[in-house]
């Protein structure tokens, strides 16, 4: 088992076969090209695939003109549902870290019943044989897809983003050609490269009209976090540092618990682009924000306060209960507050505050019968009629209720 895979007789026959298939000469580049690649594989590899594999094999990897691109080969036999998958990965980039990544890509993707994943280290191009035993037909894209995917997630974070830049919005590079280094190291391992062009497009985008921008979204990334699928995004967008004590009574405010918070300055010693402040949260009740549903409202609102256009108030949290927007929400702060007034010596203000969160339905249809009988574009008779239309839904609302 020690003896060079040459001369070992099994394999040597093997050698032999494609050296007379492809009448390669000895001596030749060629030849000596097939005894490289047989000597970076292990034997019981070797006697475990058949001549014509091997040669298909080789074929593969000596056809190679890019080296510094992985490159994928592909076999599947319908009959005994195995599928095999040779990748050649450049000396460069292969590493435990990209055997992983390269695993977690291909097997997220099929549905199998037995796996062999064996790397191959090699002085120039390094292999990664996959053996899988299928239980329903794969669904991997083409060679040239996979190729091309493999090669964006396995490059340094710092090369595919300059590739996204270039590809999206190459003007960046051309007002700053050092803007990738402005990024701060903790930062780019929590955020995907592409989330990282949109991130430097939101803060060189802010003006003195619109000092401070909004993401919402769910966390997924890093997929190993406990949290990942779990929590929701909030990122905050400004030019200057934003303190906690100023954006926790808002966030607060909103029904939103926050789990944790990390500040990131983009900028070098000189200059600063922007901070982004990411929040990991949830609801007050610890449930994932629904995002597709509130992440309109949720920015709104929250950009409005940060711009003085509507108070910090306990009800601003009805953003994630119902569908009230801004406007809504002012009015009804508006009626709220003659209401405390009228009723002060009976109810204190956190229990009117109360009421309205816990009756959100009903809220929504008595925002919605103020906004109809004092809208200016109806015409009186159909004022009339939805007045009367909506009165009938908030006495079944308060029926329900």
């Amino acid at each position: 088992m020690y003896a060079k895979n040459i001369d070992t007789p099994l394999i040597n026959k093997k050698m032999a076969y494609i050296f007379n298939e492809r009448r390669f000469l000895s001596g030749s580049y060629d030849y000596n090209e097939v005894i490289r690649i047989f000597n970076d594989i292990p034997k019981f590899e070797l006697f475990r695939t058949t001549k014509e594999e091997l040669l298909e094999m080789v074929d593969f990897i000596m056809s190679i003109t890019n080296p510094n691109h992985i490159q994928c080969f592909k076999k599947y036999d319908a009959t005994s549902k195995q599928l095999k998958l040779y990748f050649v990965v450049p000396y460069y980039l292969f590493g435990s870290k990209t055997v992983a990544t390269i695993s977690t890509f291909i097997c997220d993707q099929l549905s199998f019943s037995f796996k062999e994943v064996l790397p191959i280290t090699a002085p120039e191009k390094c292999r990664i044989h996959f053996h899988f035993k299928l239980t329903k037909k794969p669904s991997l894209p083409d060679e040239e897809t996979i190729e091309r995917t493999l090669t964006n997630l396995v490059q340094p974070w710092e090369e595919q983003l300059l590739n996204h830049i270039l590809t999206d919005a190459p003007q960046l590079l051309k007002e700053d050609p050092d803007i990738v280094d402005k990024i701060p190291s903790h930062y780019k391992v929590r955020t995907r490269p592409q989330s990282a062009l949109r991130d430097l497009q939101r803060l060189l985008s802010l003006t003195d009209n619109q000092p401070i921008l909004f993401e919402l979204f769910s966390f997924d990334f890093p997929k190993t976090s406990d949290l990942a699928g779990k929590a929701s995004m909030l990122l905050v967008y400004h030019r200057t540092k934003l303190n906690l004590t100023n954006i926790m009574p808002i966030l607060h405010n909103l029904g939103i618990h926050v789990i944790d918070q990390l500040t990131s300055r983009f900028g070098d010693s000189n200059t600063t682009i922007g901070y982004i402040l990411a929040f990991r949260l949830v609801d007050h009740e610890l449930n994932k924000l629904n995002e597709s549903q509130v992440e309109k409202r949720l920015n709104d609102v929250l950009s409005a306060v940060f711009l003085g256009q509507l108070p910090n108030d306990a009800i601003n949290q009805l953003v994630l209960s119902s569908v009230l927007t801004v406007s809504d929400i002012f009015i009804l702060q508006g009626l709220r507050n003659y209401t405390y007034q009228i009723f002060s010596s009976s109810y204190s203000l956190s229990v009117i505050n109360q009421t309205i969160i816990q009756h959100a339905k009903f809220i929504e249809e008595l925002v919605s019968l103020f906004n109809v009988k004092f809208s200016p574009s109806l015409k009186s008779n159909e004022r009339l009629s939805r007045i009367i239309s909506k009165i009938w839904l908030l006495v079944w609302s308060s029926r329900i209720i």
